[in-house]
C-alpha cells in the first residue's frame, strides 16, 4: 500500500489509485499522521486510503485482501464497459473459461460472521486517537483533514464563540494552563458596575413574598403553615389585598401547588375554599405529575424533583405566563436523592432554583419544618445546611403567641427580609370553618387575621425560651416538694392537688413531677380503698406499709 524508500518514491510516481484505478493517488507524503512518515508513498487515492484505514486493511488475511482487490478491479472494468440493455449487464455475462464471474468472486470472498464481528470491533477501536484521524472536519465545515479532528478555521471560530463576551462584560485574564497538548484555557470575566441597570423589586405580598425569588415559611407543627399557604393562594388567585393592608399589585393569577403530605380532597381543597380562593386558577402537582415515556415502554411517573426539573418548569412557565406563584409543601420531598443537610449536594440544586426563579419571574414559596434544637436565632431554625437559608431572599416564621395562653393564637414574624423595607409581622388565629363544593359541605379550618406587630422572629424565640426556662425552674421546685409531701405513705390525689395549688403549682405540673420522680398513681379500688386515686413516692405502696401506717390510713378512711 505504501513504500518508505525515498529513492524509489522519486522514480515511481503513481498517477492513478491502485484500488479504484480512477482517482489520482496521493503519492509521496511530507507530513506525519495516520501512521505515515514523511517520504512514504501512498498508492491509493484519499477515499480508498481512508477506507482501508477504517476497516483495518492491514489486519485482513492476505488472501482476503487479494480477492477484494480483484473484485474491485473487475467491478471497475465492468462499469467502464457500456453494453446495450438487451444484451444484459457484464456481471451477468458468461465469464471466459477458467475465470470466475463477479458473483462467484463475491460469494467466494464474502466474510463469515466471525470475520464481520472482528471488522466491526476494529472499526469501533479505530480513530480513538486524534493523530490517526483522517476524514471530514468535525467542526462542521466538511473539509477533509488528517491528524486532527477540527481544522484550524473551525478551531478559531469555536474559540471565538467560547470566549465571546456579553454586553457589559470585560475580560481581565485569559491564559493557557497546564501542558500545551492539554489545550486548557482559563478566562476571568467581570461585569462593570457602570454598564448595568437598576431594577425595582416586584412583590406578590409586599415586604413578605418577592417575585423572582424563593421564600421560606417555617414553623413547628400545628402553627398553620399549610393554612397560611392556602390564604396566600387565595389572595393571588382573586387579586384581593393582603391581610396586613398591603395592596395586591398583580392581577388575578394562576398558582401551582405541590402538597406532598396532605390529601387534596380532604385537606387542601376545603382549606382553599374556606380562604376564598378561585379554584379555577389553582393547579395541583402530585406524585405522578412528571412523566417520561421512552419508545414503547410504560411511562415513568414521579413527583417534582428540583435537581432535574428546573429546566422543565422554566419552559412550562414560559408557555403559561399567567402562573405567578409555585407553592411546595414541604420542600424536603422535592430534592430527589440529594441530601438537603449536605451543602455539597444541596448547593447545585438551589443554584438551579435561583436561576429558575430569576428567569421565570415567579415567586417560589416552600414550607420548612424547623429543628428541635433550642436557640434564640431564628435563622438557625431553618432546617438543612447553610445553603437552604442562604438561597431564600425572604423567610418568615409561624409560631404560638408567647403572650397568649390560647393555643390557637399565633404570630407571623420575619426571619429574613433582604429586599424588604419593613420587617413587621402580624397576629392570626386558627378558627373552624365550613367549605361548600358541588352541593357538599365539610368542616375545615381557616385563618382569622389580627393586628400588626413590630416583633421579629428572634424576639419571639427569646420569649419562648425564657418561659421554658421559667417552667423548668418551677418544675424542679415541684419535684422536690412532691418527694417531701408524699413521704413514705400514699396520699389521695385530690389532697395532693389542693396542697400543690396552695403553693402555686398547677395540676399539670404536679402530674409531670410525679413522672419525673418516678412515683405511682394508684387505683384505690385495687387495694380495697374504694373509688378514687392515690399518689405514692417511688417504692411506696399499700402492701409494703408498716402495720401502724395501715392502721392510720384505715382510720383516716373511716374503716
Amino acid at each position: 500500500m505504501l513504500s518508505s524508500d525515498t529513492n524509489e518514491s522519486q522514480k515511481i510516481r503513481p498517477t492513478t489509485c491502485n484500488d479504484c484505478g480512477g482517482e489520482p493517488a496521493i503519492g509521496r507524503v511530507y507530513n506525519s499522521g495516520l501512521g505515515l512518515k514523511p517520504g512514504d508513498v501512498v498508492k491509493q487515492c484519499k477515499s480508498c486510503f481512508v477506507r482501508r484505514r477504517l476497516i483495518g486493511w492491514e489486519a485482513l488475511p492476505e488472501r482476503v485482501r487479494k480477492n477484494i482487490e480483484a473484485e474491485e478491479r473487475e467491478k471497475k472494468a465492468n462499469t467502464s464497459v457500456s453494453a446495450p440493455a438487451s444484451q444484459g449487464s457484464p456481471a451477468s455475462a458468461a465469464a471466459p473459461e477458467g475465470r470466475r464471474t463477479t458473483e462467484q468472486y463475491r460469494k467466494r470472498n464474502s466474510l463469515n460472521a466471525r470475520q464481520k464481528a472482528i471488522l466491526d470491533k476494529r472499526r469501533q477501536q479505530q480513530q480513538v486517537c486524534e493523530e490517526n484521524w483522517g476524514g471530514p472536519c468535525k467542526g462542521g465545515c466538511g473539509e477533509y483533514i488528517t491528524g486532527q479532528y477540527v481544522c484550524p478555521a473551525c478551531k478559531q471560530k469555536k474559540e471565538a464563540e467560547a470566549f465571546a463576551l456579553q454586553k457589559g462584560e470585560i475580560e481581565l485574564y485569559r491564559a493557557v494552563v497546564g501542558e500545551p497538548e492539554d489545550k486548557v484555557v482559563k478566562q476571568v470575566v467581570v461585569t462593570s458596575a457602570a454598564d448595568g441597570e437598576i431594577e425595582d423589586t416586584e412583590w406578590i405580598w409586599f415586604n413578605k413574598i418577592p417575585l423572582g425569588c424563593a421564600t421560606w415559611v417555617l414553623g413547628q407543627p400545628n402553627n398553620g403553615k399549610s393554612l397560611m399557604t392556602c390564604a396566600i393562594a387565595a389572595c393571588v388567585t382573586t387579586g384581593k389585598d393582603f391581610p396586613d393592608g398591603s395592596k395586591n399589585t398583580i392581577p388575578p393569577s394562576k398558582v401551582l401547588m405541590y402538597c406532598g403530605e396532605d390529601s387534596i380532597a380532604k385537606i387542601v381543597r376545603p382549606r382553599l375554599l374556606a380562604a376564598g380562593a378561585d379554584l379555577t386558577k389553582v393547579d395541583f402537582l402530585d406524585r405522578k405529575s412528571f412523566r417520561t415515556i421512552a419508545g414503547d415502554s410504560d411511562p415513568e411517573k414521579r413527583p417534582l424533583d428540583l435537581s432535574q426539573d428546573c429546566d422543565v418548569l422554566l419552559e412550562l412557565v414560559k408557555q403559561h405566563p399567567d402562573i405567578k406563584l409555585l407553592i411546595v409543601d414541604p420542600i424536603t420531598g422535592v430534592f430527589g436523592n440529594k441530601n438537603i443537610n449536605k451543602n455539597e449536594e444541596a448547593n447545585p440544586v438551589f443554584e438551579q432554583l435561583i436561576d429558575f426563579c430569576e428567569a421565570s419571574g415567579i415567586a417560589f414559596v416552600a414550607v420548612l419544618h424547623v429543628p428541635k434544637r433550642t436557640t434564640n436565632s431564628s435563622i438557625e431554625k431553618i432546617a438543612g445546611g447553610t445553603a437552604v437559608a442562604g438561597s431564600a431572599k425572604s423567610a418568615f416564621m409561624l409560631s404560638r403567641d408567647p403572650d397568649s395562653g390560647d393555643k390557637h393564637d399565633h404570630l407571623l414574624t420575619m426571619v429574613k427580609w433582604n429586599y424588604a423595607s419593613d420587617a413587621s409581622g402580624i397576629k392570626y388565629k386558627t378558627v373552624p370553618a365550613t367549605a361548600s363544593w358541588k352541593g357538599k359541605q365539610t368542616s375545615t379550618a381557616s385563618i382569622q387575621w389580627g393586628e400588626i406587630v413590630t416583633e421579629i422572629a428572634d424576639d419571639v424565640l427569646v420569649k419562648q425560651n425564657s418561659k421554658k426556662e421559667a417552667r423548668n425552674t418551677e418544675q424542679e421546685k415541684c419535684d422536690v416538694w412532691m418527694l417531701t409531701y408524699l413521704g413514705d405513705a400514699p396520699k389521695r390525689s385530690p389532697e395532693v392537688y389542693k396542697a400543690a395549688e396552695s403553693l402555686g403549682f398547677s395540676e399539670t405540673t404536679v402530674k409531670r413531677s410525679l413522672q419525673n420522680i418516678k412515683g405511682s398513681h394508684l387505683d384505690g379500688r385495687k387495694f380495697g380503698r374504694g373509688a378514687g386515686w392515690w399518689m405514692a413516692a417511688p417504692g411506696v405502696g399499700f402492701d409494703g406499709l408498716p402495720e401502724e401506717k395501715r392502721i392510720t390510713l384505715a382510720a383516716a378512711d373511716g374503716l
